[in-house]
């Protein structure tokens, strides 16, 4: 969808104020509000220049949130991969180990695998496996019942 150059500035003013709002927060407060980070990613999509959204969806790791991270990371790689391909690479990397390091299967996270089986950097059927051991739970004995 266009969007007219009075919305966009309307929009980059809006997340410009939830990102001071959130950084106002105590920092107690701005571990658990995810607003910051959700805010500094949107404003990487809304940027047109590549370099520039790289830039500011890098960034978002600074506000602490695991899974805007993901998406950012995931999102900075899909920007670099037409003309700087290993970056693109180390982008997809730092989504798909973030998310098992956290063990955020998000959408991003499932792409950034793709996108990295795809240019040839992990074989399909390993890292499958890696992903599917690291969220399964361990199943509990149950030793006795008691019934009322």
């Amino acid at each position: 969808a266009a969007r007219t150059a009075g919305e966009l500035a309307r929009a980059r003013a809006e997340l410009a104020t939830a990102i001071a709002r959130w950084k106002s927060l105590p920092s107690r407060q701005r571990a658990s509000d995810r607003s910051g980070a959700e805010a500094r990613y949107l404003q990487g999509e809304l940027e047109p220049v590549p370099a520039a959204a790289v830039a500011i969806l890098d960034d978002v790791a600074a506000f602490g949130d695991a899974e805007w991270t993901i998406a950012a990371s995931y999102r900075a790689g899909a920007v670099l991969e037409a003309s700087q391909r290993e970056r693109a690479i180390a982008a997809y990397r730092a989504a798909y180990d973030r998310g098992l390091a956290t063990s955020r299967f998000t959408t991003e996270m499932l792409a950034a695998h793709a996108a990295l089986v795809r240019l040839g950097e992990l074989p399909a059927e390993h890292e499958a496996r890696d992903a599917s051991a690291a969220s399964a739970p361990e199943p509990r004995l149950v030793e006795s019942v008691q019934t009322h």
